[in-house]
């Protein structure tokens, strides 16, 4: 029933070394010599064995827009 539970959070550190891998494409073009656009795309795989999370898998794939600025 409603009100009858209690939330009592536990906050914890831990660490270790991961090993994964990285590969990812960027791409720039540029409008006038100084301003341009671009765009990456990236695949990142890990993992990490922590005392609380064995075998514990990180990464996944990203992307991203922006703007270009050379000087």
């Amino acid at each position: 029933p409603a009100g009858t539970q209690n939330v009592n959070p536990t906050i914890q550190s831990q660490s270790a070394t991961a090993t994964g891998i990285n590969v990812g494409v960027d791409l720039s073009y540029m409008f006038v010599p100084h301003i341009g656009a671009g765009a990456f795309m990236r695949y990142i795989s890990g993992s990490v064995d922590l005392d609380s999370a064995p075998n514990l898998k990180a990464g996944g794939f990203q992307v991203g827009l922006g703007g270009r600025f050379r000087f």
